[in-house]
Protein backbone atom coordinates (compact mmCIF):
# COMPACT_ATOMS: atom_id res chain seq x y z
CA UNK A 1 0.00 0.00 0.00
CA UNK A 2 1.43 3.38 -1.03
CA UNK A 3 1.89 6.12 1.52
CA UNK A 4 -0.64 8.95 1.34
CA UNK A 5 0.21 12.40 2.60
CA UNK A 6 -2.75 14.04 4.33
CA UNK A 7 -3.30 17.75 4.99
CA UNK A 8 -5.78 19.28 7.44
CA UNK A 9 -8.04 22.27 6.79
CA UNK A 10 -10.20 24.47 8.98
CA UNK A 11 -13.65 23.16 9.88
CA UNK A 12 -15.40 25.99 8.02
CA UNK A 13 -14.66 27.72 4.71
CA UNK A 14 -16.53 30.90 3.72
CA UNK A 15 -16.04 33.91 1.46
CA UNK A 16 -13.78 35.46 4.09
CA UNK A 17 -11.67 32.56 5.34
CA UNK A 18 -10.56 28.96 5.15
CA UNK A 19 -10.79 26.78 2.09
CA UNK A 20 -8.72 24.45 0.00
CA UNK A 21 -6.92 26.24 -2.87
CA UNK A 22 -6.59 23.18 -5.12
CA UNK A 23 -9.87 21.41 -5.59
CA UNK A 24 -9.27 20.50 -9.27
CA UNK A 25 -6.13 19.62 -11.16
CA UNK A 26 -4.95 21.71 -14.11
CA UNK A 27 -6.87 21.28 -17.35
CA UNK A 28 -10.41 21.40 -18.72
CA UNK A 29 -12.57 19.31 -21.02
CA UNK A 30 -15.39 19.96 -23.45
CA UNK A 31 -18.92 19.85 -22.11
CA UNK A 32 -21.85 18.88 -24.33
CA UNK A 33 -25.12 20.76 -23.85
CA UNK A 34 -26.62 19.54 -20.60
CA UNK A 35 -29.43 20.55 -18.26
CA UNK A 36 -28.73 20.57 -14.50
CA UNK A 37 -31.03 18.55 -12.24
CA UNK A 38 -30.51 20.85 -9.23
CA UNK A 39 -30.45 24.63 -8.81
CA UNK A 40 -31.38 26.44 -12.03
CA UNK A 41 -32.20 23.63 -14.46
CA UNK A 42 -31.84 25.65 -17.68
CA UNK A 43 -29.54 23.88 -20.17
CA UNK A 44 -25.86 24.87 -20.31
CA UNK A 45 -25.32 25.67 -24.01
CA UNK A 46 -22.38 24.74 -26.23
CA UNK A 47 -22.34 26.05 -29.81
CA UNK A 48 -18.74 27.01 -30.61
CA UNK A 49 -15.09 26.13 -29.96
CA UNK A 50 -13.05 29.08 -28.74
CA UNK A 51 -9.34 29.09 -27.82
CA UNK A 52 -8.83 27.86 -24.25
CA UNK A 53 -5.63 28.33 -22.22
CA UNK A 54 -6.23 26.32 -19.03
CA UNK A 55 -2.60 25.68 -18.10
CA UNK A 56 -2.84 27.64 -14.85
CA UNK A 57 -6.42 27.22 -13.62
CA UNK A 58 -6.77 25.75 -10.08
CA UNK A 59 -5.78 28.37 -7.56
CA UNK A 60 -6.02 32.02 -6.57
CA UNK A 61 -2.90 32.79 -8.61
CA UNK A 62 -3.84 30.64 -11.60
CA UNK A 63 -6.20 31.53 -14.41
CA UNK A 64 -8.01 30.05 -17.38
CA UNK A 65 -8.35 32.28 -20.46
CA UNK A 66 -10.96 31.79 -23.19
CA UNK A 67 -10.68 33.96 -26.30
CA UNK A 68 -12.20 34.20 -29.76
CA UNK A 69 -13.75 36.29 -32.54
CA UNK A 70 -17.53 36.31 -32.83
CA UNK A 71 -20.00 37.36 -35.49
CA UNK A 72 -23.13 36.22 -33.67
CA UNK A 73 -24.43 34.92 -30.33
CA UNK A 74 -22.33 31.95 -29.16
CA UNK A 75 -21.79 29.77 -26.11
CA UNK A 76 -19.12 27.37 -24.88
CA UNK A 77 -19.32 25.12 -21.82
CA UNK A 78 -16.18 23.72 -20.17
CA UNK A 79 -15.75 21.09 -17.46
CA UNK A 80 -12.88 21.30 -14.95
CA UNK A 81 -11.95 18.20 -12.95
CA UNK A 82 -11.32 15.74 -15.77
CA UNK A 83 -7.61 15.61 -14.87
CA UNK A 84 -8.14 14.97 -11.17
CA UNK A 85 -9.82 16.30 -8.03
CA UNK A 86 -9.77 15.94 -4.23
CA UNK A 87 -13.46 14.86 -4.37
CA UNK A 88 -14.93 16.63 -1.29
CA UNK A 89 -18.09 14.98 0.16
CA UNK A 90 -21.16 16.87 -1.04
CA UNK A 91 -22.92 16.78 2.34
CA UNK A 92 -20.42 19.30 3.75
CA UNK A 93 -20.52 21.77 0.82
CA UNK A 94 -22.31 25.09 1.29
CA UNK A 95 -21.36 26.94 -1.90
CA UNK A 96 -18.50 28.21 -4.05
CA UNK A 97 -17.06 31.30 -5.73
CA UNK A 98 -14.92 32.22 -8.73
CA UNK A 99 -13.39 35.42 -10.09
CA UNK A 100 -13.98 36.42 -13.70
CA UNK A 101 -13.00 39.31 -15.94
CA UNK A 102 -13.91 40.32 -19.49
CA UNK A 103 -11.82 42.65 -21.64
CA UNK A 104 -14.60 43.70 -24.03
CA UNK A 105 -17.94 45.34 -23.28
CA UNK A 106 -19.09 46.15 -26.80
CA UNK A 107 -20.17 43.98 -29.71
CA UNK A 108 -20.10 40.30 -28.89
CA UNK A 109 -17.78 40.61 -25.90
CA UNK A 110 -17.30 37.26 -24.13
CA UNK A 111 -18.19 36.81 -20.47
CA UNK A 112 -18.88 34.19 -17.81
CA UNK A 113 -22.63 33.55 -17.95
CA UNK A 114 -23.18 30.53 -15.66
CA UNK A 115 -21.36 28.18 -13.28
CA UNK A 116 -22.23 24.77 -11.89
CA UNK A 117 -20.95 21.74 -9.99
CA UNK A 118 -21.22 18.08 -11.00
CA UNK A 119 -21.45 15.53 -8.16
CA UNK A 120 -20.75 11.78 -8.49
CA UNK A 121 -21.47 8.75 -6.29
CA UNK A 122 -19.73 5.40 -5.94
CA UNK A 123 -21.75 3.80 -8.73
CA UNK A 124 -20.79 6.59 -11.17
CA UNK A 125 -24.17 8.34 -11.18
CA UNK A 126 -23.87 12.12 -11.67
CA UNK A 127 -26.03 14.99 -10.43
CA UNK A 128 -25.56 18.50 -11.84
CA UNK A 129 -26.22 21.74 -9.91
CA UNK A 130 -26.50 24.92 -12.01
CA UNK A 131 -26.49 28.62 -11.17
CA UNK A 132 -28.77 31.22 -12.70
CA UNK A 133 -27.66 32.97 -15.90
CA UNK A 134 -26.22 36.47 -15.61
CA UNK A 135 -26.26 39.40 -18.00
CA UNK A 136 -23.06 40.62 -19.61
CA UNK A 137 -21.15 42.80 -17.11
CA UNK A 138 -20.86 46.54 -17.56
CA UNK A 139 -17.25 46.64 -16.35
CA UNK A 140 -13.88 45.23 -17.37
CA UNK A 141 -12.80 45.05 -13.73
CA UNK A 142 -12.46 41.65 -12.04
CA UNK A 143 -15.65 40.42 -10.39
CA UNK A 144 -16.06 37.57 -7.90
CA UNK A 145 -19.31 35.62 -8.13
CA UNK A 146 -20.56 33.74 -5.07
CA UNK A 147 -23.13 30.93 -5.20
CA UNK A 148 -24.73 29.27 -2.19
CA UNK A 149 -26.26 25.79 -2.48
CA UNK A 150 -29.48 25.19 -0.58
CA UNK A 151 -29.74 22.59 2.17
CA UNK A 152 -32.60 21.03 0.22
CA UNK A 153 -30.30 20.38 -2.72
CA UNK A 154 -27.47 19.13 -0.49
CA UNK A 155 -29.87 16.71 1.19
CA UNK A 156 -30.38 14.95 -2.17
CA UNK A 157 -26.62 14.39 -2.53
CA UNK A 158 -26.03 11.85 0.25
CA UNK A 159 -23.18 9.58 -0.82
CA UNK A 160 -21.99 11.98 -3.54
CA UNK A 161 -18.72 13.91 -3.87
CA UNK A 162 -17.81 17.05 -5.83
CA UNK A 163 -16.48 15.83 -9.19
CA UNK A 164 -16.31 18.82 -11.56
CA UNK A 165 -16.81 22.55 -12.05
CA UNK A 166 -18.74 23.58 -15.18
CA UNK A 167 -18.73 27.07 -16.70
CA UNK A 168 -20.74 28.51 -19.58
CA UNK A 169 -19.08 31.35 -21.52
CA UNK A 170 -21.24 33.53 -23.76
CA UNK A 171 -20.91 36.22 -26.42
CA UNK A 172 -24.65 36.82 -26.41
CA UNK A 173 -26.03 40.24 -27.47
CA UNK A 174 -24.29 42.99 -29.37
CA UNK A 175 -23.71 43.78 -33.03
CA UNK A 176 -20.86 43.38 -35.49
CA UNK A 177 -17.67 41.34 -35.13
CA UNK A 178 -15.64 41.40 -31.94
CA UNK A 179 -12.45 39.69 -30.74
CA UNK A 180 -12.48 39.35 -26.97
CA UNK A 181 -11.32 37.34 -23.95
CA UNK A 182 -12.66 36.27 -20.58
CA UNK A 183 -10.38 35.22 -17.71
CA UNK A 184 -11.43 32.86 -14.89
CA UNK A 185 -9.64 32.07 -11.64
CA UNK A 186 -9.71 32.13 -7.86
CA UNK A 187 -12.09 29.18 -7.52
CA UNK A 188 -12.98 28.48 -3.87
CA UNK A 189 -15.25 25.82 -2.42
CA UNK A 190 -17.16 26.60 0.80
CA UNK A 191 -17.68 23.85 3.38
CA UNK A 192 -18.76 23.25 6.96
CA UNK A 193 -17.79 20.00 8.66
CA UNK A 194 -18.98 20.67 12.18
CA UNK A 195 -17.65 22.21 15.43
CA UNK A 196 -14.48 24.31 15.49
CA UNK A 197 -12.46 21.38 16.83
CA UNK A 198 -13.24 19.31 13.73
CA UNK A 199 -10.74 19.17 10.87
CA UNK A 200 -11.13 18.27 7.20
CA UNK A 201 -8.38 15.73 6.47
CA UNK A 202 -7.50 15.79 2.77
CA UNK A 203 -5.57 13.20 0.82
CA UNK A 204 -3.87 13.45 -2.55
CA UNK A 205 -5.27 14.82 -5.80
CA UNK A 206 -6.35 11.70 -7.72
CA UNK A 207 -8.25 10.30 -10.69
CA UNK A 208 -11.93 9.32 -10.79
CA UNK A 209 -11.03 5.63 -10.50
CA UNK A 210 -9.64 6.41 -7.02
CA UNK A 211 -12.48 8.59 -5.71
CA UNK A 212 -13.49 6.36 -2.80
CA UNK A 213 -10.23 4.49 -2.26
CA UNK A 214 -6.92 5.22 -0.60
CA UNK A 215 -6.24 8.94 -0.33
CA UNK A 216 -9.89 9.94 -0.08
CA UNK A 217 -11.03 12.65 2.31
CA UNK A 218 -11.53 11.62 5.91
CA UNK A 219 -12.70 13.36 9.07
CA UNK A 220 -11.21 13.59 12.54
Amino acid sequence: MANVEYTTMAAVSTTTGGGWPRVFNVGSGLMVERAPTLGDTTTFKDTVRWTVDDSGFISDAGTCKISGTNLKDNYQSLRFGNEGCIYPPAKFITGFQMANQTNQLGGHGMYLRRMGLIFRNKSGTEKFWGSEARARPNTTAKETWVHQISQTDIATLSGYVVDSLVVEISSKTGSGQSTSKVTLGGFKLFHSVGPANMRWVVGAMRERTQIFGEGSIQFN
